[in-house]
């Protein structure tokens, strides 16, 4: 099955604000730095990492839909900003039940932007979203 080019964009979009969501708040130590180099990083990713990744991509992204509706109710800067942060831990959870650190998601995450055989088969592990 090859995705069409909506569905591969759609699926790195979701991939993409996953990682916003989880991001966002995050204060990155000198020894993660090399975790953001400027290229993908070259990744093996076991059909194991990848059902575990799709499952908690599914969890984040809903996770990501529920605090997004109630940041639009929220009143000011500050309570938008204890939302994110709640969110994010609440996706930490989720992603950590599967199975992964936030680290590994986020690197498979990355690595499925720059490789479209590893998008199909995250797309795939989540029943095609």
């Amino acid at each position: 099955m090859i995705l069409s080019h909506s569905n591969q964009r759609n699926l790195l979009l979701a991939i993409a604000i996953a990682i916003a969501f989880a991001l966002a708040p995050v204060v990155v130590s000198a020894d993660d730095a090399d975790a953001f180099d400027d290229e993908a990083p070259s990744v093996e990713v076991s059909d194991a990492d990848i059902e575990a990744f799709a499952a908690a991509l599914i969890d984040v992204q809903q996770i990501g839909q529920d605090w997004t509706q109630r940041m639009q109710e929220a009143e000011d800067q500050d309570e938008i900003a204890q939302m994110r942060e709640d969110a994010r831990e609440e996706m930490t959870v989720a992603i950590e039940e599967h199975g992964l650190t936030v680290q590994e998601y986020n690197e498979i995450a990355t690595a499925a932007q720059g490789d479209p055989e590893l998008a199909q088969r995250i797309q795939q592990a989540a029943g095609g979203f």
